[in-house]
């Protein structure tokens, strides 16, 4: 058994049984809250910042916190204020089904400001948390270093490319840990996660699927500079590459979730209007027995509906993506 195989079994086992505080409202699945809250405990050093990036309502930071004032550094009080969690903090549309879904107890309009509530959630905790709040696109001021990284925020292509420009230069080589949360999702826009993922794969290590969830942890190797990072264009990308992408991805996340990242990579095709290559990449996944309902068909019908406005009629780009909408299901 490898060290990092004992370290992820140790963190699952801690994990049986779990359940998230009761006033605890986070997208994140109890497996994805439990792994943040015994890292936290057990394995955090106080070697450099814990930072959360896209907190929402505060669940992973609440997580983050519980488990650092429980652990040993925290005990000896090495760093105060351990944790820097960012978010705009400005309630947007779409979070109004999963609030309620969530049993979230306030309801908030679009615009709606929930800053505060955050503050309220984490009152005991304030002597850990700094909220900060801002758009990520902007590349706010961060000059410490960083142990633990988790990504919640990366649903844009300038958002990745301000992510890493700000974040990963502060990273500890043979220390830090990095969270792609987004890693396992069906959803085009993650795009950016596999993309950035394989450009930078001499200097990350896949090292956990956090069970049952679309988090990948990553074990940072080597030191990056801020004007040598890559810088992430879909449209640079060709279609060899998105395979070699791919390829890389399904080594980093468990079998389980291997349907929703290669409906992620098919959806990136079709967004890209790689109508072909989409159709055969159909294909494959009829072949080997992927099937896709709920959200997953949804978005992927949206977004075949979304590039058959462009071709008329009776062409083949018609016909290949109406095909790879009924391949799909």
């Amino acid at each position: 058994m490898s060290q990092w195989t004992e370290w992820a079994s140790n963190l699952n086992a801690l994990c049986l049984g779990y359940k998230r505080p009761q006033d605890c409202y986070s997208m994140l699945t109890d497996n994805e809250l439990c792994f943040l809250e015994q890292y936290g405990r057990y394995s955090y050093t106080g070697a450099g910042k814990i930072v959360d990036l896209g907190c929402w309502l505060g669940g992973s930071t609440l997580a983050l916190a519980r488990g650092v004032a429980d652990s040993a550094h925290q005990k000896r009080r090495t760093r105060r204020r351990p944790i820097d969690a960012f978010d705009r903090f400005v309630w947007e549309d779409w979070m109004t089904p999963i609030g309620r879904m969530l049993d979230v107890p306030k309801q908030y309009a679009p615009g709606d400001d929930y800053f505060e509530d955050v503050e309220v959630l984490l009152r005991s905790h304030e002597g850990m948390v700094r909220l900060r709040r801002g758009d990520l696109v902007d590349e706010p001021d961060f000059r410490d270093v960083i142990e633990f990284l988790f990504i919640d925020a990366m649903k844009s292509w300038p958002l990745a490319n301000a992510i890493q420009r700000v974040f990963f230069p502060r990273l500890i080589p043979e220390r830090s840990l990095i969270v792609q949360q987004d890693f396992g999702y069906h959803h085009p826009i993650v795009a950016t996660a596999h993309v950035l993922m394989w450009r930078l794969r001499d200097a990350f290590e896949a090292v956990h699927h956090v069970p049952n969830s679309c988090s990948v942890v990553f074990f940072h190797r080597r030191p990056l500079i801020r004007r040598k990072l890559p810088r992430l264009d879909p449209d640079l990308l060709t279609v060899e590459e998105v395979h070699q992408i791919w390829e890389h991805s399904l080594q980093c996340i468990g079998r389980n979730m291997w349907g929703p990242v290669l409906l992620c990579k098919l959806l990136f095709m079709i967004e890209r209007g790689w109508e072909e290559e989409a159709h055969a990449e159909a294909a494959k996944l009829a072949a080997q027995g992927y099937r896709y309902e709920g959200a997953a068909l949804a978005d992927a019908r949206a977004a075949i509906e979304k590039r058959l406005r462009v071709w008329p009629p009776h062409t083949n780009q018609a016909r290949w993506l109406e095909e790879t909408g009924a391949r799909l299901e």
